[in-house]
């Protein structure tokens, strides 16, 4: 049977490939040349740019380096919570073991409760508490 699908497969390239042909497709190289000498230049070295300059952000925030947001908290919450980043953004360290043995679940209680409560990150910040949300 391998052998069998292997030949089909093996017959159908070679139909496949013997009915490309390139003969329909002429190149004039006159009219490529006139193309390129009517073309403009639009090079970095033209513009006067460098890689530097285009890598360059067009627009600079104000957050300073120690400002925690709810934005950048909730997004890490959703893309690296099972790694515990958002914890390590509000200054929790030694919190990513329970968070990767966890498989997500309690970044997601972590993020509805974020969610839920639209205060300030007074109860994560620095905290030694797993849950955070929970309390007895």
């Amino acid at each position: 049977m391998k052998k069998l699908l292997l030949l089909s497969a093996f017959l159908g390239c070679l139909a496949t490939a013997s009915f490309a042909s390139n003969a329909k497709y002429i190149v004039d190289e006159t009219i490529v040349d006139n193309l390129f000498a009517q073309s403009s230049d639009v090079s970095m070295a033209a513009a006067g740019m460098s890689v530097f300059e285009l890598m360059a952000p067009t627009s600079v925030t104000n957050l300073s380096a120690d400002e925690v947001t709810r934005k950048g908290f909730i997004v890490r919450t959703i893309f690296c919570g099972w790694l515990a980043m958002h914890r390590t953004y509000l200054g929790t360290e030694g919190m990513f073991w329970k968070y990767f043995c966890t498989v997500g679940v309690i970044p997601c209680g972590d993020l509805i409760y974020t969610l839920w409560k639209k205060e300030n990150f007074d109860n994560f910040q620095g905290s030694d508490k797993w849950v955070v949300w929970y309390n007895k």
